[in-house]
């Protein structure tokens, strides 16, 4: 699909000094430049009229200048629309935030609590970020997930051994 220019005319060239007016040719920019402070009548006159300029560039410009569309301060000044990622399609977050709790649970397990906490969190952020883009993330951190859910039933293990006195054992 075929993107429509701008007409031919003279617009602002940035929105820091609106003043400032470069002509589009309608397929480019060309090297003429006019201030509409200095020029009479120029508060009258619209920005982007269909007047050709006063004489015609020398000399094509060096390089291809970008679509104005696309220009801050150009024909509406604003930027093109970045497209959202459709929801629910990628589970690349997910599976990252799988593994770190997956390398953090081992750590946490000293206090059990965290362990345990760290060790679910990433089995179930891991097993719904198998269909991502980030798939050896997500098994990575169902890896370590199962190990912090290890190491935090040593942790209680331990814990409880080290409360309990000599007779229950």
């Amino acid at each position: 699909m075929a993107e429509s220019l701008p007409p031919a005319g003279w617009y602002s060239i940035s929105a820091e000094s609106p003043e400032r007016l470069r002509y589009w040719d309608g397929a480019q920019w060309t090297e003429q430049y006019r201030d509409t402070a200095a020029s009479p009548g120029a508060a009258e006159r619209p920005l982007a009229s269909q007047q050709a300029p006063q004489q015609a560039p020398q000399q094509a410009p060096q390089q291809a200048q970008p679509n104005p569309s696309f220009q801050p301060g150009v024909y509406g000044g604003q930027y093109a629309p970045i497209p959202a990622a459709a929801p629910g399609k990628d589970q690349s977050s997910l599976a990252l935030a799988s593994l770190i709790l997956g390398i953090i649970g081992p750590f946490a397990a000293i206090f059990a609590i965290f362990g345990y906490i760290c060790g679910i969190l990433a089995l179930v952020f891991g097993v719904k970020g198998l269909k991502s883009r980030r798939r050896g993330f997500a098994i990575a951190g169902i890896i370590l997930g199962v190990v912090a859910l290890l190491a935090a039933i040593a942790s209680s293990v331990i814990g409880l051994m080290t409360v309990m006195p000599s007779s229950y054992l």
